[in-house]
């Protein structure tokens, strides 16, 4: 089952490299970029995962994601 949750600090290493290869930037992110995120508004970043494994992320608010909890969604 796929899950969405609250990122988490063990989840850094897991969400730059899907940044790394995934996302669109005007430079090469960071650690410090993902955790300058994070600290901006923590409430507002989220990570995909299934089988203890990151599968994406999404900085937004809670309304932008599926309906249910934002801690366990099926996808």
């Amino acid at each position: 089952m796929t899950r969405v949750r609250k990122f988490e600090v063990s989840d850094l290493d897991q969400v730059l490299t899907l940044a790394e290869r995934y996302a669109s930037w005007d430079a090469t992110p960071t650690k410090e970029d993902i955790e300058g995120f994070h600290s901006s508004a923590p409430e507002f970043f989220f990570v995909a995962e299934a089988d203890k494994r990151i599968l994406g992320f999404v900085i937004g608010r809670e309304s932008s994601l599926p309906a249910g909890s934002p801690r366990q969604v099926e996808i």
